[in-house]
């Protein structure tokens, strides 16, 4: 065992922020609020737009693709004592106006978004929030006079539209409407023929003033960052003003027009509101137990990927904010942010669900509108739905583990026959029972980053996960066979291959000299690359003998972990690359090649506890649990608040999170990396 990789860091509470506010230092941390229909609002904490996918109202449209960022922000400003007090911080070429962070006095994630402003002796809070399955944003704003003040206070809140896809950017135009017209309780906006209004409500009493104009070159830091076109023109049509009550919160509500009789009203939203605050305190509880605050925030923070999509099917979004369906990510995360989390009906609903999907042994990549199409490109995404089938039976007592057996036994009858007879696209069953995949043109695993036209790692041949996992899926379907009853030909190859693929693997990917697995076996030769993906047969009962499998753990924990998860290529490799940066094809061609990824800390304490021998499990316990808590501790509160990030660079002992700010299968899986420890604990 060796010490756990927990460098010293500031135990920053990951939910609770208080001034004074730095703008680059805090336009990194980035809140998310999501309504289980695939929309979603988020920025910084700070008030400033980061991101061109950041917004208060990014969503799906029926019938079109990807997420449109509608309602870009909602800017106040208030005049006190004679001081104009301007909210919001924005970025433009050369100008940072206006820098409303200077008046911040706190922001805290829980139950929502909650920022507090200082103004003199009166104090502005506004909040961001979403009600599950509806298509609504509500921002709250309430007034306290403080000692003296004024019981009333005037504030001018501005919206700006940038009515566009996520991933594109708006320039000013003479094609957009500037007017806005009445509505019941608010106004409505119609910028542009083919997409929908947006429908804007309010509780209490407001006074609309028309004063269309174009915001020219608002900057998006991370964008630029990123390599990508950062400058932005929106417009906003005018002012809402309105006079607070102190103490009595004012409430605005953006929705798509076609589904505002469908919402909640402004202040019944808002009641409602306060009944989703959890059972977690971010002050209380993160200073009696922050190492148990961190766990239960990140597990709460979970139920923000789910998602019931536009076919009324139960699913998982990918990430945040660019993300939709992902089928191989939806498996990954699954067992994580279901089964380990107490949530295990919505699990069970996702099975259900995707697997009326399967097409020739495959489940959909990705699925649905967010993605903006459904695709079936991937080898793993079919196994991978038998390896979380076989974590939620595993979760299961004896009793309920037969009756969900049954059930779901036609699903993995449906994706192993198609292994075994021959249907999956791309895909060669060999006379050893090994799965030859794919071509030098493809990218049908994980590692499927395409650059400058060509697959980065192109994994074809043998791949070593993907016999891992059709090895552990024949196992899961001989179980479910016994348990059914049934029979025939397919029952009977499975049963044969089952025992013929353990040394057929150890032949085909076993590197005696490094006593560890190589990566792939193509044209006749392994390919010698140490990556991840061989934790995988390392963690499948029976694949390996057990001081192989201990060999491929230690070689995983000396070349690949560092503390942000495991590089997904050995620093000794000619084509290793530690930095996850540059413009996107640069980015995508270092996806692969020794970015580190937090979601194979599941697969790497898996393995490593499965295989310490009797007197090491108590040490490897306390190892995990202490590098878990450390990365916790480092992350948590960093980037995505209470989420973790897609990647992180290979380089670097505590680098600062990249990629997606919230990702689906790094939560799930370090949750559930958690779950495992905890259990072997009770055993």
């Amino acid at each position: 065992m060796t010490e756990p990789l927990s460098p010293k860091v500031p135990d920053q509470n990951p939910a609770v922020f208080q001034s004074p506010f730095e703008i680059e230092a805090h336009g990194d941390r980035e809140w998310l609020v999501t309504n289980r229909r695939g929309a979603f609002a988020s920025s910084s904490i700070i008030d400033c737009l980061t991101r061109k996918y950041h917004g208060l109202l990014v969503t799906p449209l029926p019938g079109m693709e990807g997420r449109y960022v509608l309602l870009s922000s909602l800017e106040a400003s208030l005049k006190i004592g004679g001081r104009e007090y301007l909210l919001p911080v924005k970025r433009f070429p050369s100008l940072v106006f206006p820098q409303g962070s200077r008046d911040l006095a706190e922001f805290s994630l829980l139950p929502f978004p909650r920022w507090t402003y200082k103004l003199g002796e009166a104090r502005l809070v506004k909040e961001v929030f979403m009600l599950p399955g509806e298509a609504a944003v509500f921002v709250a704003f309430t007034y306290f006079a403080g000692e003296g003040g004024p019981e009333e206070q005037e504030i001018e809140v501005r919206p700006y539209f940038s009515y566009r896809n996520s991933h594109h950017l708006s320039r000013a135009n003479p094609a957009v409407n500037p007017l806005w017209t009445p509505v019941p309780g608010g106004l409505q906006v119609n910028p542009y023929q083919g997409l929908p209004g947006l429908a804007m409500t309010f509780s209490g009493e407001w006074e609309a003033v028309e004063n269309f104009f174009w915001e020219y070159n608002i900057e998006y830091a991370r964008e630029q960052e990123r390599g990508q076109d950062f400058r932005e023109d929106r417009f906003s049509p005018g002012l809402i003003r309105v006079r607070l009550l102190s103490g009595r919160p004012w409430v605005f509500r953006g929705v798509p027009a076609a589904e505002a009789d469908k919402a909640s009203p402004c202040e019944e939203a808002l009641a409602k509101s306060r009944g989703l605050a959890p059972d977690l305190d971010p002050v209380k509880d993160f200073a009696g137990d922050p190492v148990g605050f961190r766990r239960r925030l990140l597990t709460l923070g979970g139920e923000r990927f789910f998602v019931t999509n536009s076919l009324g099917q139960h699913s998982l979004v990918a990430g945040y904010p660019w993300f939709g369906e992902w089928g191989r990510d939806t498996m990954i995360a699954l067992p994580g942010l279901t089964f380990c989390s107490g949530r295990e009906d919505w699990g069970k609903a996702v099975l259900r669900d995707y697997g009326s999907h399967i097409k020739n042994g495959l489940i959909p990549n990705t699925l649905g509108e967010m993605q903006g199409f459904t695709s079936y490109n991937s080898i793993d995404a079919g196994l991978l739905y038998l390896w979380a089938l076989g974590k939620y039976l595993e979760f299961l007592d004896q009793g309920p583990r037969r009756e969900a057996g049954a059930a779901f036994f036609g699903v993995a009858d449906q994706i192993l026959s198609a292994f075994l007879e021959g249907r999956v696209p791309n895909c060669r069953l060999d006379s050893q029972g090994l799965l030859d995949t794919g071509s030098w043109k493809t990218q049908l695993t994980w590692m499927d980053a395409i650059a400058w036209g060509r697959p980065v790692t192109p994994r074809y041949g043998y791949a070593v996960e993907l016999n891992a996992l059709f090895f552990q899926a024949l196992g899961l379907y001989r179980g479910l066979a016994d348990q059914t009853g049934a029979s025939g030909p397919n029952r009977e190859k499975a049963e044969e291959l089952y025992r013929m693929i353990p040394p057929a693997f150890l032949k085909t990917f076993w590197l005696e000299d490094l006593g560890t697995l190589t990566d792939t076996f193509r044209e006749g030769g392994a390919d010698r690359k140490i990556r991840p993906n061989m934790l995988f047969a390392a963690a499948a009962p029976g694949l390996l003998p057990k001081e192989k499998g201990r060999g491929v753990v230690a070689c995983a924990k000396r070349e690949l972990l560092i503390p942000s998860g495991l590089r997904t290529l050995a620093p000794g490799d000619p084509e290793y690359q530690g930095r996850y940066e540059g413009d996107g094809p640069t980015r995508d061609s270092r996806y692969h090649q020794g970015t580190a990824w937090p979601w194979l800390l599941g697969i790497m304490v898996e393995a490593s506890l499965a295989l310490a021998e009797p007197e090491e499990l108590p040490g490897e316990l306390d190892y995990w649990e202490d590098y878990l808590d450390s990365f916790l501790r480092r992350h948590l509160g960093e980037q995505g608040l209470g989420s973790l990030s897609e990647v992180f660079d290979g380089d670097g002992e505590n680098p600062r999170g990249k990629g997606s700010f919230a990702q689906a299968w790094s939560v799930g899986e370090v949750i559930r990396a958690y779950a495992l420890i905890r259990t072997r604990r009770e055993k």
